[in-house]
């Protein structure tokens, strides 16, 4: 970077070991002729271009260069680093500069490279974007709306490429219809093409699903269903969702430790007509004798609540389920996500991650971000953006940029939530 040669000739370095032994490289530079006039390597570099992971070389193939880059990357603004032998290079009127002009490759663009004696020569660089390669299972359920012999949802457990789900005692496991939500292009069991809430199986044995990417990649997943013991007499879930109950404007779920079983609704919600949704592995559940019905019965939650479960067998468990109006000064979100079904380039859920007054969702590279609409759960009176009052599950927002939450408590006082998304 600072010693200047005579490159006229070839021109000789040579290098000192630490121990003096040397080896010598000669150096050899060419003049192109005034007719010159290629490019001679042709990339996309990640440092010059924030939306690729890694550099993407291009193929020269006499006039014509090719590139595929990542799935997902946007190619209406990417930065080429190129060398020629010419004395410049212009798309259109446009002179390019290696490393910095960005160009739209939506279409195949034509580079112009000019000699020094003005002669040109024309390259059209072609732009493949990679097919997805995104192939999960990222939910998976039995529901009851689909599968007659089930009086509650059986939500799945994912783990890895493992799927469990136990069943009440009793259940018929030859014809169960599954719905599942995938980032894949397709999804098959043996050679049958699956539609989720719509194709039965036989789970009396684990049943493979086979999802399939948009790039042709597999990935296989094993589903065990097991059937509760005659024994069994579990409440798997409760909460109160929205749906069901005309007091409440968003979901509260309730957290099961060991029989008991506590729910803080928000403030204000009126707590004698709460009508509950709840799963069990029993063959029945009561309150004082009074059959419950998920989604339907109503009960008084004013004082604790005895659930009784009556298992197959006939041996009850019973669960206190005690629920908490949330004071007047409650401001928390208790839950942000993003829902595919409210977003329609979301291929599957987007789970936020609350850390204190910070919340963080990763999206898949590509999505678009400046209209999404979030669902989300509070113990507040009201949650805004800027001054404008957000809808659960309604209201859309550019995420371009960091967006504040700002949520009201009953007394007027309030609790700022930074929401931010990065790609994956």
């Amino acid at each position: 970077g600072a010693t200047a040669n005579n490159f006229t000739n070839p021109v000789i370095y040579r290098v000192t070991a630490a121990d003096s032994s040397t080896q010598d490289y000669t150096v050899t530079v060419i003049v192109a002729p005034a007719n010159a006039k290629d490019l001679t390597s042709y990339a996309f570099l990640a440092a010059d271009n924030a939306g690729l992971a890694a550099d993407v070389i291009g193929t020269i193939t006499g006039t014509t260069i090719s590139l595929t880059v990542p799935f997902g990357t946007n190619v209406t603004a990417l930065v080429a680093s190129f060398a020629t032998t010419g004395v410049s290079v212009r798309i259109g009127g446009t002179i390019q500069v290696s490393g910095t002009t960005a160009n739209d490759f939506t279409n195949p663009v034509i580079y112009r490279v000019t000699a020094a004696d003005s002669s040109t020569k024309n390259y059209t660089v072609t732009v493949t974007v990679a097919l997805n390669p995104a192939k999960e299972i990222t939910a998976y359920a039995f529901l009851a709306a689909d599968n007659g012999g089930l009086g509650a949802d059986v939500t799945g457990t994912i783990t890895g490429n493992a799927i469990s789900l136990t069943v009440p005692s009793g259940t018929n496991v030859t014809a169960l219809v599954a719905a599942f939500s995938t980032t894949g292009a397709s999804v098959t069991v043996g050679a049958t093409p699956q539609v989720s809430g719509t194709t039965a199986n036989n789970f009396t044995n684990p049943v493979t699903y086979r999802v399939t990417a948009a790039d042709g990649s597999t990935r296989d997943y094993v589903v065990t269903v097991t059937v509760a013991a005659m024994t069994a007499k579990d409440l798997t879930s409760f909460g109160f969702l929205s749906a069901n109950n005309p007091s409440l404007w968003t979901d509260v779920s309730g957290a099961i430790i060991g029989t008991t079983i506590s729910l803080t609704v928000p403030f204000g919600t009126d707590v004698t007509i709460l009508v509950a949704t709840f799963s069990t592995t029993g063959a029945s559940v009561t309150v004082a004798a009074t059959p419950q019905t998920s989604d339907t019965t109503v009960n008084d939650f004013t004082n604790p609540v005895i659930y009784r479960v009556t298992a197959a067998d006939g041996s009850t468990k019973d669960y206190t389920v005690t629920v908490t109006v949330a004071s007047g000064t409650a401001k928390d979100l208790t839950a942000f996500s993003f829902l595919s079904v409210n977003n329609a380039g979301l291929a599957a859920d987007v789970t936020g991650t609350i850390t204190g007054t910070t919340i963080s969702l990763t999206v898949p590279l590509g999505t678009d971000i400046t209209a999404l609409v979030a669902t989300f759960s509070t113990t507040g009176v009201d949650v805004s953006v800027g001054g404008m009052t957000q809808v659960s599950s309604v209201t859309a927002n550019d995420f371009t940029a960091t967006v504040i939450y700002t949520v009201t408590a009953d007394d007027g006082s309030t609790k700022n939530y930074t929401v931010t998304i990065t790609f994956v």
